[in-house]
């Protein structure tokens, strides 16, 4: 694994990527969130910028995942969260 130093343009970096999701998203309710080591500032870490996307209703994780596809990304599955999408209202 290879950590390396800190630096600022993660944080550029996750504001280039949550405008291009954001419009992917368009007309849709949900959040974007930058997570793990990248978002801590000063912390050396994997360079690699992780994302959450939050949304309201389990019923929207489909058509969020269709808009991300269309887009180029593609989902990795539900990470070991077991019941992802299926939480109750």
């Amino acid at each position: 694994m290879l950590i390396v130093k800190y630096t600022s343009d993660w944080i550029q970096n996750f504001a280039d990527l949550k405008q291009e999701l954001s419009k992917a998203l368009l007309g849709t309710k949900y959040q974007i969130e930058h997570v793990g080591s990248t978002s801590v500032p000063n912390l050396d870490a994997k360079p690699i910028i992780d994302i959450d996307i939050i949304y309201e209703y389990p019923d929207d994780l489909e058509e969020i995942k269709a808009r991300l596809i269309r887009t180029g990304y593609f989902h990795n599955g539900n990470q070991g969260i077991e019941n992802i999408g299926k939480y109750p209202r």
